[in-house]
């Protein structure tokens, strides 16, 4: 199944959740869920089986918002390992923003269905996750239907696939923001950046 949470319900991401919903169960952890005058809504208490799941229902209460509250969101890739797909589109397109959206995908251990700036690709693999063009959706619904129709191509794109760009020069480039990541390289830029 697929995990669809956000705290906005915007256009893009509620077509594409319908979309992708009939391909494969989807489930929903807000009040974000795609029209239910076009699919039928379950609520459900606990989590079932992947293959028991009805196409979109609610996820168990504790997905959104984390276990205490919004303050933890970072916790919400805990339910994301109970999926194989998680629905991370960003809110707008916007040139150098790439919230942590895909990376708690990631950290969840499921792909990452994601849409935001074409940016993404310089900082991880693009065949590590599914790609959702919003103009143009049709690859990406293609590509959760193969991978549906076959497990062994859904493994390898799991484990085979790095998920960052270039790896350690990824790393340096964008996340070491302390000396005791890539030598504080990101840091170091900031620092001169602002006159520091």
């Amino acid at each position: 199944a697929v995990i669809y949470m956000s705290r906005r319900c915007v256009e893009h991401r509620q077509t594409a959740a319908l979309k992708i919903s009939a391909i494969v169960p989807l489930h929903f952890g807000s009040h974000c869920k795609p029209d239910v005058q076009k699919a039928t809504v379950k609520a459900a208490k606990t989590a079932q089986p992947r293959r028991d799941r009805p196409r979109i229902m609610k996820a168990p209460d504790r997905s959104f918002t984390g276990i205490n509250g919004r303050e933890n969101y970072w916790d919400n890739y805990k339910l994301y390992s109970t999926y194989k797909y998680c629905l991370c589109m960003e809110n707008t397109n916007r040139k150098g923003y790439i919230s942590e959206k895909i990376l708690l995908a990631f950290l969840g251990g499921c792909l990452p269905i994601y849409w935001g700036t074409q940016e993404v690709f310089e900082v991880f693999n693009r065949h590590s996750f599914i790609y959702y063009d919003v103009d143009d959706p049709m690859a990406a619904l293609d590509q959760i239907r193969y991978l549906e129709s076959n497990y062994t191509a859904y493994q390898e794109m799991m484990v085979s696939q790095p998920i960052l760009k270039d790896g350690l020069k990824t790393i340096e480039n964008f996340f070491s923001l302390t000396d005791s990541i890539g030598e504080g390289t990101l840091k170091r830029r900031v620092r001169d950046m602002l006159g520091v």
